[in-house]
This record gives C-alpha cells, sequence and structure tokens, in this order.
C-alpha cells in the first residue's frame, strides 16, 4: 500500500456521511416517513382504539426494513413516554419489545449482507452478571421497594439493542431518531406551558411535562451527534448544505433547555463542549481559538441576555448543597448494612425507599440498590465503553466519547440509567468494528487523545509497532 493510501483523508463514518455499506437506501428513509406518520397518528388520538394503527404500520415497515426497528425504538419510546401518559403509553414499552424481537429474528433468517460490527460479549457477560445481581438482591429483598418496570426492560431491551445497533444502517437509524426526539421534546417543551399548564407553578421549568433534568438529558443526547458533526464531519456539499438545519435545531433546542433551567444537564454539556473545542484545537490550532474565542465571546452574551435569567437565578441562589448531602446520606446507609447487603444492596428500588425520594447520583443509586458488586459490574460496563470508544471512527467515534462524558457527568447529578435510554446509548456505544476492519481503517484517533498517547509513549520511552493497514 502506497504512502498515497496511508495519508489519505479519514472517511467521515458519522450518521450523517454514512459510510460503504451503511447507506441509507430509499426503501428505509421510506420505512422511517410511514412510521412517523404512524406515531404522529397515535400521537394524536391517545384516547381513541384508533392509535392502533401503529402496530401494523410499524410490523410491515420493520420487515420491509430493518433498520426502522432502532428508530421506531427511539421515537416510539423516547417521546410518547415523554408527552403523554395514561393507557395509551402504559403498553408501549412491550409492544416495542416485541417490535424489536421479530427485527432480531428476521435479521437471523435474513442476514445482512453489509459490514457489521462484533458482539460486544465481554459486554453482555458483564451485563448478565448485573442483571443477575438485580434480580437476586430484588427477589431476596425483605422490604417492598418502589420502582418502575423500566428497570425489568432493560434486561430484554439492551441485548436486543446490543444486536441491532451492530448494524451501521441500525445504528445511523437510531442516532437520527434520537436527533428528531430533541427536537419534538424541544418544542413540546416550548409549547406545553401556555397551552397545558393549569397553574403558574406547574409550567415552571416544564413541570407537568416531565422533570426538567432528565427532559434536557434527552434533549442534550440528541444535540451530541450535532456538535460533532460540525466538529469532524467531511467538508463537502451535505456538510455546508447541513449547515443551516443543524444551527436551527440547535438554537431551537437550545430555547428548550433555557426554560428548563438544569444545572447538571448545562454542565456536563458544557463539558462535551469544551472536549469537542480540544479536539478541534488539537487538530486545527488556529481554527479552534477563533472557535473558543467566538464561542466564549457568545457565551458571556447569552449569559446576561433574558434567555439566561432562570440560570442566573438558579446560580445565584445556590441549592447544590443537597445533593451532596444526598450522595453522603447515601453512602452512610450503605455503610450501616450487613455485610451480605454491603455486596448485592436492597434491590431495584430501595434507594427511593431509603433516602425518601431519588438519589439524584447514579453511582449511589446503583450502590444501595445492588450493593458494591452491582456497582462494580457498572462501572465495568462504562469502562468497556470506554474501550469501545476507542475502537470506533470517524465521526461516531467523537460522538461516542462525547456521550459518554455527558453521561459520566450526569450521573453525578441524576440516574440517567434509571430509564430505558440510558442504556439505549450504551448499546449504541459498545458495538465495536472486528480487528479486520479496525486494520483496514485509516481512521486516526481523536487528535486530542492521540496526542496525548503519543506523549506517554514518549514518556515511559516506549513505541509501539506500527500496524499497517491490509492490502
Amino acid at each position: 500500500m502506497n504512502s498515497k493510501t496511508l495519508n489519505s483523508p479519514p472517511p467521515a463514518n458519522g450518521f450523517l456521511t454514512p459510510a460503504t455499506g451503511s447507506f441509507l437506501r430509499i426503501r428505509d428513509v421510506l420505512a422511517f416517513v410511514c412510521l412517523a406518520l404512524a406515531l404522529a397518528w397515535s400521537l394524536k388520538h391517545v384516547e381513541s382504539s384508533s392509535r392502533l394503527i401503529l402496530v401494523p404500520a410499524a410490523l410491515f415497515c420493520l420487515l420491509a426494513s430493518p433498520a426502522s426497528g432502532p428508530f421506531l425504538l427511539i421515537i416510539g419510546y423516547l417521546v410518547p413516554q415523554t408527552v403523554l401518559g395514561g393507557p395509551s403509553v402504559a403498553a408501549l414499552p412491550w409492544f416495542l419489545l416485541g417490535m424489536m424481537a421479530v427485527n432480531y429474528a428476521f435479521g437471523v433468517v435474513r442476514k445482512h449482507k453489509g459490514p457489521q460490527a462484533a458482539m460486544p460479549w465481554a459486554a453482555v457477560v458483564c451485563f448478565a452478571g448485573y442483571a443477575l445481581i438485580q434480580i437476586l438482591a430484588s427477589v431476596i429483598a425483605t422490604d417492598e421497594n418502589i420502582f418502575e418496570r423500566d428497570r425489568w426492560l432493560v434486561l430484554p431491551f439492551f441485548l436486543l439493542c446490543l444486536w441491532q445497533f451492530r448494524i451501521p444502517a441500525g445504528r445511523n437509524g437510531a442516532i437520527l431518531a434520537l436527533v428528531i426526539s430533541s427536537v419534538g421534546l424541544s418544542l413540546r417543551a416550548i409549547v406545553y406551558p401556555s397551552e397545558a399548564a393549569h397553574t403558574a407553578a406547574e409550567a415552571e421549568r416544564g413541570m407537568g411535562l416531565a422533570d426538567p433534568n432528565y427532559l434536557a438529558c434527552w434533549i442534550d443526547l440528541g444535540l451530541i451527534p450535532l456538535f460533532a458533526y460540525l466538529a469532524a464531519g467531511r467538508r463537502n456539499k451535505t456538510y455546508y448544505a447541513l449547515l443551516l438545519p443543524i444551527f436551527g435545531i440547535i438554537c431551537l433546542c437550545g430555547y428548550a433547555l433555557s426554560l428548563g433551567i438544569s444545572r447538571g444537564m448545562g454542565i456536563a454539556l458544557s463539558l462535551v463542549l469544551v472536549f469537542i473545542l480540544l479536539h478541534e484545537f488539537a487538530k486545527r490550532p488556529l481554527v479552534g481559538v477563533g472557535l473558543f474565542v467566538g464561542l466564549a465571546f457568545a457565551a458571556v452574551l447569552l449569559w446576561h441576555s433574558p434567555v439566561c435569567d432562570g440560570y442566573r437565578k438558579r446560580v445565584e441562589s445556590g441549592g447544590s448543597g443537597e445533593r451532596f448531602e444526598l450522595a453522603t446520606t447515601a453512602l452512610d446507609k450503605w455503610g450501616g448494612f450487613s455485610l451480605p447487603e454491603q455486596i448485592i444492596g436492597h434491590g431495584s428500588g430501595s434507594t427511593y425507599r431509603l433516602l425518601g425520594m431519588h438519589a439524584h447520583n447514579a453511582y449511589t443509586e446503583v450502590l444501595l440498590d445492588f450493593g458494591a458488586l452491582g456497582l462494580i459490574l457498572f462501572l465495568l460496563l462504562m469502562a468497556l465503553a470506554l474501550r469501545s470508544a476507542f475502537q470506533q471512527t470517524g465521526v461516531f467515534r467523537l460522538t461516542t466519547f462525547a456521550w459518554l462524558i455527558f453521561l459520566s457527568v450526569a450521573s453525578l447529578s441524576i440516574s440517567p440509567f434509571y430509564y430505558l435510554w440510558g442504556w439505549i446509548i450504551l448499546a449504541l456505544i459498545l458495538p465495536a468494528p472486528s480487528k479486520k476492519q479496525i486494520l483496514q481503517t485509516t481512521t486516526p484517533l481523536p487528535v486530542l487523545i492521540q496526542s496525548t498517547s503519543r506523549f506517554l509513549e514518549k514518556w515511559l520511552g516506549s513505541t509501539p509497532k506500527r500496524c499497517e493497514p491490509l492490502q
């Protein structure tokens, strides 16, 4: 292989610039459109049995395009579960689980011909241990715990997501659905206070629609791929054509986030943006400095604008100490457990019973619910996701690192993994390209991480052998 090939620019293997074998065909796009129309009909006919049109429409689209399964999972679960309530949504996760099972069976019978990532068996084994601890601790719990059925739905959903997100088209469809969900949730958050709130208290920070912290987390998870694409996407006609829609989405979602005034999610997203800026600075120093100065200037203007009045008041009023007190109380509670309880916890939902509220911290919540062993397995899953992020390529690689940073920081303020979507993000990250695909790719590590790796190699005095791509 000549030097020209080795030095060629990396392919933008992101969700907006598909790589070879992952291009969304016309059939996939039509299936997405049909599913979106069926979902819109269902949302408009919540109290009517006509909403069941979603069932045959989803089944037909799923068989015509397996990639529509992840799209249905995100849009069909996240948006209705947030903006609706009552019997119309109560069975939706089970319906989606059935649709994903059909998708899985279809994929087994009709093998996908394009490239696909290897099944992350280490993550499967680790999650199996985590699930076993979860079931065991909940079964032997002596006290009645309060928990949502989402905790149990995680078990089959996560495994099916791991299997289906190995296919690039399925992964791309899920990311596209995340972005659309952020737009839908933002529009709903903006319209809801004036449309449905009966009192000022109900409309405050979007309350009544969803918890503002979790709502902000959902919106941010869909924004992160857009920021990554702006930073690492290939500069071609598609990139420049998408600039205006992407900036429009960012402005819309930013306004919705300003209504929720979630400080924890604001800090997490800010750290993600800093990471992306550092990545851009390491790759193109002048561009990175220009972006940093421009964004810093814009941030100062925005902070003193009426849009951020709520944020300024919340920061000035303080109140963050309650989260630290909850974390300290949770650790004290765990320290008072017997040895077996310290190992496997008190069962799913015990945190709410022990603290009288959610822990507002994913790590202490896992510690109380599933003990030290459950926390170790959970952290091991996050470590496996980090390892997988190093093996990804193109825009998606930067997206996975940004997601992990966001989830790790957000977990100090809320419990993103209490609901299904936190696990869906992990399932998007964990499937990594096979060793053969890694050898064939010429895509480098994110420049910031690559520079750090070279510095450590030089400091340690070791230089690993260069691995040439396959001929």
